[in-house]
């Protein structure tokens, strides 16, 4: 019970172990599969990891069936289970059975998908309409808006005090730093959009990137679009916000287990935090992180891992 970090390097055998306290969990303490929720970060990842666990525990079964308790076994996991009395030995297996049979209860999967669960599970009483579409890539919205108000800008342009001549239009800026300041806002609802100091050209900068974010806002509530960084700040706040609903998902999963966990975001690591109750495990690598340009903070997981190696 309580919060571990498993870390360890490339090809020494996390999602082997990762994989193993699942079957435990499951074999030894009974927990039901539909109560564990396993996350990673790649649908590809979420496959093969739902496979390998499917794998653990109809093998693990085989063996406990075929051989005798206190058998010696090369696996470790194998030869620890069958460390009982007969009925022990027996009841692990027969757990093991019921749960590939019940496997598509368990919740492994992606952790945008799992707030996608979340969101749908409130119904029309949630945040986000159900019948919503997700724009998985905003981009083409973020650029064509961020074309307008640049256009707007040069049509209308703003004096500079301090120009010389007096009274000299502000330069633009770029459609691409505009564009780029603006997914870094829109990836992050709590941060603010200030200028770095008093220069009329950093104020502009401020303005015209508030003005691009309002718009993308607005239009994807006009079209009825919802984005992965929506569901996550939403789920997020929900989940600080409602006590009753921290209280329902971590008696639905008792067990959580997050892999690749160095590629956690500060948005995504709250919602994991929030959840993980009764049991959390947090499996990865900082030399492994590959997500920096979707803001996955490596720092996370080593604080994390300070605190609960």
């Amino acid at each position: 019970r309580g919060r571990l970090a498993v870390g360890a390097s490339a090809g020494t055998g996390k999602t082997w172990t990762l994989a193993a306290l699942a079957t435990r969990y499951v074999a030894e303490r009974g927990v039901p599969v539909g109560e564990l929720l396993v996350v990673t970060f790649t649908r590809a990842a979420a496959a093969e990891l739902r496979e390998r666990i499917r794998t653990r525990f109809a093998s693990t079964a085989r063996d406990l069936e075929a051989l005798a308790p206190g058998s010696e076994h090369p696996d470790p996991l194998v030869a620890h289970l069958l460390g009982g009395t007969a009925d022990e030995c027996a009841e692990r297996r027969r757990r093991l059975e019921r749960a590939v049979v019940d496997f598509d209860t368990a919740t492994i999967t992606t952790i945008h998908g799992f707030c996608a669960q979340v969101l749908a599970a409130q119904g029309n009483t949630g945040p986000f309409d159900p019948a919503a579409v997700l724009v998985q890539d905003p981009s083409e919205i973020v650029d064509s808006v961020v074309a307008d108000v640049l256009v707007e800008a040069a049509l209308d342009p703003t004096p500079d005090p301090d120009s010389d001549p007096p009274g000299a239009s502000i330069p633009l800026p770029s459609s691409s730093r505009l564009g780029a300041l603006a997914r870094i806002v829109l990836s992050n609802p709590g941060i603010r959009i200030v200028a770095s100091n008093a220069k009329p050209t950093d104020e502009l900068v401020a303005e015209l990137t508030r003005r691009v974010v309002e718009r993308v806002d607005e239009r994807l509530l006009l079209t009825g679009g919802v984005t992965f960084d929506d569901q996550l700040s939403r789920v997020a706040e929900l989940l600080e916000q409602d006590a009753d609903l921290r209280r329902t998902l971590s008696t639905q999963f008792t067990v959580v287990m997050i892999d690749e966990s160095q590629d956690t975001d500060p948005v995504q690591a709250e919602i994991v935090h929030l959840l993980g109750e009764h049991g959390l495990y947090l499996v990865g690598d900082p030399k492994q992180a590959i997500y920096r340009f979707r803001r996955g903070d490596p720092l996370v997981y080593t604080k994390f891992q300070e605190q609960h190696q």
